[in-house]
């Protein structure tokens, strides 16, 4: 249902829900769209890493096919890389190691933290 992606994916999960079900995205250029920023978990925070990379996996797994995956896995493998260096470049060990581990942990199905 609806609020089972755990974190940041939640308009991109909407939009493909109703892409599926046969309804049209629009792109409004004059849309004005004001989140208000969470400050509850930091903006580098190794919970907000792990849950990220959760959603992201789950996401891809969910709505592309198994046969999109030979070019998937290898992008999403330089993405992950890409960001842990990021993170690890700066000084942020527990949140590259965060983000892996949330990619680990939704890849095998284990339980939610």
């Amino acid at each position: 249902g609806l609020g089972d992606v755990y974190k940041r994916q939640e308009d991109t999960d909407y939009c493909l829900r109703i892409r599926n079900l046969g309804g049209r995205i629009l792109h409004v250029p004059t849309a004005v769209v004001r989140h208000k920023v969470s400050t509850g978990l930091g903006s580098f925070s190794s919970r907000k890493a792990y849950l990220r990379s959760r959603s992201h996996v789950k996401l891809l797994r969910r709505y592309w096919s198994l046969r999109t995956w030979p070019v998937l896995l290898p992008a999403q493998a330089a993405y992950f890389g890409a960001l842990s260096i990021w993170h690890l470049w700066g000084g942020r060990r527990s949140v590259a190691w965060s983000g892996l581990r949330g990619v680990w942990d939704e890849l095998r199905g284990a339980d939610l933290e």
